[in-house]
């Protein structure tokens, strides 16, 4: 797969280490507005294109897909014109906190015979299979508990004025966008659509810092917490009537899980995997477009994407929260 990257962030790094680990993934280009970053990262990597404008990029013969890594508010724009434009779509999470936007895009995709994924590591590692595979045995679920708080290192600057786009609500920031995704995922991907969606944030210069959701399902209750203005100690435990599922890892980065019975069964998960964190959800779609399963996977992934655009946008619409503002023109 030769794969153009938009954007400079802090992602792109990380996405390069692990492009450095799946051989079907070949970096192409980069298109990024900051020259000096651009320039810096194109040499760190050997990125053999440089781009200015994004819509460069995408009239570029030779790339075949796009990593979309840029501010959460310009995620569904980049992503229509880039399928327009004929590219398969890595988009970085969240994918949109619109339910009506995602369908509207994939169905787009797949009118192309494109594929769209939401870039979500924790879908993609292979803990979620397993905890998929044991719930059936902890008995019907009665309680959800997820948390990913972590201090963010620019909340001290958010507060004195200095705006990252993690806190800027003009380009989607806030807790529930930036961390809480991935506690809905998890949710969105094990147990679907929940009936009911309520978040109770807490909200300072029109973002949320932290937050707390309940998602409601028959029969019990998923409490996501996420926070950039605290820390704890990060996971989630699944609790059943015949026992649990345990796991003490960030939610993006869940590399060991545990289940404990009543019967006093014990089992420990922890898979061997390269331990650079984007690694196994590049490996696993550059796999599948080598194979010619690509559409085939991206189908599988969707509904959980779809589901959590869906409470993205229900959460953000209770309390008035923004999703950011779509931009009109590429860079």
């Amino acid at each position: 797969m030769r794969i153009g990257l938009i954007g400079s962030g802090k992602i792109i790094p990380d996405f390069l280490s692990a492009a450095a680990l799946v051989p079907q993934a070949e970096i192409v280009a980069l298109a990024a507005r900051n020259k000096r970053q651009r320039k810096a990262i194109a040499q760190q990597f050997g990125i053999p294109v440089q781009y200015t404008h994004a819509a460069e990029l995408l009239k570029d013969p030779h790339v075949e897909a796009v990593y979309i890594a840029l501010p959460n508010s310009l995620h569904g724009f980049y992503t229509r014109r880039a399928l327009e434009s004929g590219k398969h779509v890595l988009l970085e999470k969240p994918a949109t906190a619109s339910g009506d936007e995602w369908q509207d895009l994939f169905s787009l995709a797949q009118s192309k015979t494109l594929c769209l994924f939401e870039m979500i590591t924790n879908r993609f590692h292979p803990m979620f299979e397993k905890v998929q595979e044991w719930l059936p045995k902890i008995g019907p679920v009665r309680i959800v508990q997820m948390n990913y708080s972590q201090f963010s290192s620019r909340y001290e600057r958010f507060l004195d004025g200095d705006i990252a786009p993690a806190f800027n609500p003009d380009l989607g920031g806030g807790a529930l966008l930036d961390l809480n995704v991935y506690n809905i995922q998890l949710a969105a991907g094990w147990f679907g659509a929940p009936d009911g969606v309520s978040y109770f944030p807490n909200i300072t210069r029109n973002v949320d810092t932290s937050g707390v959701l309940v998602l409601s399902y028959p029969g019990f209750q998923c409490i996501c917490t996420a926070a950039k203005d605290c820390a704890a100690p990060a996971g989630f435990q699944i609790e059943g009537e015949n026992g649990c599922i345990l796991c003490s890892c960030p939610p993006n980065e869940p590399n060991t899980v545990s289940l404990e019975l009543r019967s006093g069964e014990r089992e420990t998960y922890a898979p061997v995997v390269s331990g650079v964190r984007l690694e196994p959800e590049l490996s696993a779609i550059c796999h599948s477009f080598a194979k010619g399963n690509g559409l085939q996977l991206a189908a599988e992934m969707a509904p959980a994407s779809h589901i959590t655009a869906q409470i993205l946008e229900a959460a953000l619409k209770q309390t008035g929260l923004s999703a950011g503002t779509a931009p009109t023109e590429l860079f």
